[in-house]
């Protein structure tokens, strides 16, 4: 992986249990999302409950008539997390 594969990155702040939905106007091919701290899990007094983070990169099939419009997009990248409290979530999408 190069840094000339990288289209796009960013950052956000993940709270709770929620997703957040990314389009794109072009085609990708894989994304990567990660806790900026690293640290996969964070434990609380309560055993069950772990944080996670989770992307899909969904690709759109598109009608004729939504090529010729050019709003829509061709990719989505979804992020859902259940956190507890707050943390830093990155993001790269790749072509």
């Amino acid at each position: 992986m190069s840094n000339e594969d990288v289209f796009s990155t960013g950052e956000l702040t993940a709270t709770g249990k929620d997703k957040i939905e990314i389009p794109f106007h072009t085609h990708l091919k894989y994304a990567t999302v990660m806790f900026a701290d690293n640290n996969e899990h964070i434990f609380t007094c309560n055993p069950h409950i772990h944080d996670w983070v989770e992307a899909d990169l969904i690709e759109h099939r598109r009608s004729l008539s939504d090529i010729k419009q050019g709003h829509h997009p061709k990719c989505t990248l979804v992020i859902r997390w259940h956190v507890t409290g707050s943390r830093q979530v990155i993001w790269s999408v790749f072509k």
